[in-house]
């Protein structure tokens, strides 16, 4: 009976490290796959850059969250069985990975989350991105250009064991730029207090809310961050009032005087955002059913 139990679990154990090999191989393969070239929106016209409009971007669609108020890279998530989670030095400093980037290859990056030897990029956000105009990515792209350089050492982004395992069995987010339906037309939009431009704005919502704004666990994130909260016209935010929309978003305290936590709900971007576009977001969300 012993050496029965002793060769089962024995047998068991060989079949977990066969499953895992398999399943590093098939990842390994994934990121280091060529991911086909997209054939629309690969370039913007510069001269509508505006570097100021630029840096308030990068503010409010999220960008220094990863990337550091700098761009100087930011370690974001560091666990064992997620692995490493890094945004990487956007600036020109020692450990800065955008040296001989062109226009196109950034547009490639933000748009499609594709490296400039065609791999994918690890958990870049690009499905949030790909419906950004060009002028509001030409800016962003001028200012990360001009952008002072910073050293930083920033480690390497790494997929952990269980975050491969997740790729595999559950749509785990470690390639999000195979999400992009490029035949999808873009959001387009006029700047103003409007659902149509608020449409457009959250965009940059969905990586932690999904797509239709109901909340619940976030991808890719620690196992003991809570999930994201139902923003959409079924939830708590729907029975806000515009002014107290905007209060929360700009202070972080909720009507209900409950304190936002920046880490999982990044209220600072709001305070550089417009009435307008705060105003837009909100008639977004209540029209999300």
């Amino acid at each position: 009976m012993k050496k029965w139990f002793i060769r089962s679990a024995l047998g068991f154990i060989g079949l977990i490290v066969v499953a895992f090999i398999g399943i590093y191989a098939f990842t390994e393969g994934r990121l280091s796959q060529k991911m086909e070239e997209p054939k629309t929106r690969v370039e913007v016209d510069m001269s509508l850059a505006d570097l100021a409009e630029g840096q308030r971007l990068l503010t409010t669609r999220g960008c220094v969250d990863c990337h550091g108020e700098k761009l100087q890279g930011k370690l974001v998530v560091e666990n064992p069985a997620l692995g490493v989670l890094a945004g990487p030095n956007l600036t020109g400093g020692k450990g800065g990975v955008v040296s001989g980037y062109t226009d196109k290859d950034w547009v490639k990056a933000i748009r499609f989350g594709i490296h400039r030897s065609g791999r994918p990029l690890i958990f870049m956000p690009a499905p949030e991105f790909y419906h950004i105009s060009d002028k509001d990515l030409a800016s962003m792209i001028a200012y990360m250009k001009s952008a002072p350089p910073v050293d930083s050492d920033i480690p390497a982004t790494r997929m952990g064991p269980v975050a491969r395992l997740l790729y595999v069995v559950a749509d785990f987010p470690m390639i999000p730029g195979e999400h992009i339906d490029a035949a999808l037309p873009p959001i387009q939009a006029e700047k103003g207090p409007t659902v149509e431009y608020g449409r457009y704005l959250t965009t940059s919502c969905t990586g932690c809310h999904g797509a239709t704004f109901k909340g619940g666990p976030i991808p890719g994130v620690p196992p003991d961050w809570p999930p994201a909260a139902d923003i959409s016209a079924t939830g708590n935010v729907s029975k806000w009032t515009l002014d107290q929309f905007k209060h929360t978003m700009r202070t972080g305290v909720t009507p209900e005087d409950k304190t936002l936590n920046p880490m999982y709900m990044p209220w600072p971007q709001a305070t550089k955002m417009t009435n307008d576009e705060l105003e837009a977001i909100f008639l977004a969300l209540k029209a999300a059913n």
